[in-house]
């Protein structure tokens, strides 16, 4: 017999008090027992049961995680060397463009052979050659026409590193000190052009100055971070 249908009809006796504990005890003692372990039994099966979909499902999550963030680490392996050499690149020709004294060319010292050489081997366009040869300060000339060659290389690449940043940037970790050089190579290279380009009096060299000094110590500091976590070999971390 149920032990639930059991109890149902001992309430519906008309016992007194003293029988009808005596016949409850007398039920629990047939049936309790038993009857409260596979009710336990059930309770406790039910509990592993989410227990284990509960740890199946973080399981999934855990190994979700770390397959992505393996896959994240080995992107950003790939780019940070690249946004590494484009942020060196423009910031060395950007410096060089804005340095207030370059290691000029005397070209008024060379002889007519040596001149054609020179500008055989130069970068100037052939109107700008034809321009240089006519000047009568050959020097002065090439300096200002070479002017436009540096600020090409120095603006070019400075885009490339804005342009890769912003494509890629997502992937870097410390995309932030990247972004606060990049910055900086915008502003002195803005600066200089507006100095030069728009001939202003005073000349303004704040953002040159910052760049040249800090600049310098935030590229040192970002070559040290990156260096430490491309060679970074210990797998206890």
């Amino acid at each position: 017999m149920d032990v639930t249908a059991i109890l149902s009809w001992i309430g519906g006796l008309a016992l007194g008090g003293v029988t009808l504990v005596g016949a409850a005890y007398w039920v629990f003692q047939q049936f309790g027992t038993s009857w409260l372990d596979a009710h336990f039994e059930k309770k406790l099966e039910e509990l592993r049961h989410l227990q284990a979909q509960e740890i199946e499902a973080m399981r999934f999550r855990i190994s979700k995680m770390l397959d992505r963030t393996t896959k994240l680490h080995e992107r950003e392996f790939e780019i940070v060397p690249q946004a590494w050499q484009k942020l060196i690149k423009a910031y060395y020709d950007s410096t060089a463009h804005i340095a207030s004294a370059r290691r000029g060319v005397d070209v008024d010292r060379m002889n007519d052979a040596q001149f054609e050489e020179f500008l055989a081997g130069s970068r100037l366009t052939d109107t700008q050659k034809e321009e240089l040869r006519a000047s009568d300060d050959r020097t002065r000339k090439y300096g200002e026409l070479f002017y436009w060659h540096e600020k090409h290389d120095a603006q070019n690449a400075a885009r490339e590193l804005s342009r890769y940043l912003a494509q890629y940037g997502i992937f870097i970790e410390d995309k932030a000190d990247f972004a606060a050089i990049e910055d900086m190579i915008w502003k002195a290279l803005g600066e200089h052009e507006d100095n030069h380009d728009l001939n202003l009096m005073p000349r303004a060299h704040e953002a040159k100055k910052k760049l040249e000094a800090d600049g310098k110590t935030a590229v040192e500091a970002l070559e040290k971070k990156i260096h430490a976590k491309l060679w970074d070999t210990d797998i206890a971390k």
